[in-house]
């Protein structure tokens, strides 16, 4: 079972993909709220169940969580093909997020909704010791889950490697040693691969990559990997 909440989220589940949503949940309470009401309405509108709970109960559904007082229970998320991501028009960019090992759940979702927000064709997260899109990433992309294909996969090397074969240049965020971003351009069909929270891009990916970039932090040892992806993203859509 799969969950996503707050207003923003539960509202854009119900507007783009209701036939995924199984269940709305609101919590009772003696003060009315518009944005509650309004979501009961899109919700009968769309033929979707509306349940009145406790916030006990909706606490026991989602976690401990800032739930606004609505949820929706979805059906499990349907992960793209990663072979598709490659798949684009004639003369098209594209642009693939690779994530390697990204932990937590809310910057998987933060670089789900800037990669949705700048056009890029997909992410690919790895099967294993890496976040899902969870309730809360889909919390966290506010919506991105639904328009944005993301594909998991075994062997995330396996994966660059069939798009450099594919015509992709692959490119790797690094924490030092890579060129600076003003003298970075991405061509028209680019992988860009982000690293874990602490470790980074493991060795044997980086070494896959073409070109390494490195984002100055003046005096920081990183940044977040969700800001940095979303610079890195912005400076492609830009067309840098």
């Amino acid at each position: 079972m799969s969950w996503t909440y707050g207003i923003q989220a539960v509202e854009t589940a119900l507007r783009e993909e209701p036939e995924q949503v199984q269940e709305l949940w609101i919590v009772r309470s003696r003060r009315s709220s518009v944005s509650r009401e309004r979501l009961s309405r899109l919700a009968s509108d769309r033929g979707v169940r509306v349940r009145t709970v406790s916030d006990d109960q909706l606490r026991r559904a989602v976690g401990d969580v800032v739930h606004q007082g609505v949820a929706v229970r979805l059906a499990e998320f349907a992960y793209a093909e990663a072979e598709a991501l490659l798949l684009h028009e004639a003369n098209a960019r594209s642009l693939v997020v690779v994530l390697d090992r990204v932990q937590d759940p809310r910057n998987l979702g933060a670089i789900m909704r800037t990669a949705q927000a700048f056009g890029a064709s997909g992410v690919v997260i790895p099967r294993h010791r890496a976040a899902g899109v969870t309730a809360a990433a889909r919390k966290v992309a506010a919506g991105a889950a639904t328009l944005l294909p993301v594909a998991r996969v075994t062997n995330l090397s396996h994966f660059v490697q069939l798009a450099k074969d594919r015509g992709y240049w692959v490119h790797a965020a690094v924490a030092s040693g890579g060129a600076a971003l003003r003298d970075v351009s991405f061509p028209d069909r680019t992988v860009l691969v982000m690293g874990a929270e602490s470790d980074g891009v493991r060795e044997k990916l980086e070494a896959q990559c073409d070109v390494r970039i490195t984002l100055g932090a003046h005096g920081l040892e990183s940044l977040n990997v969700s800001v940095a992806a979303g610079i890195l993203i912005w400076w492609w859509a830009e067309g840098g």
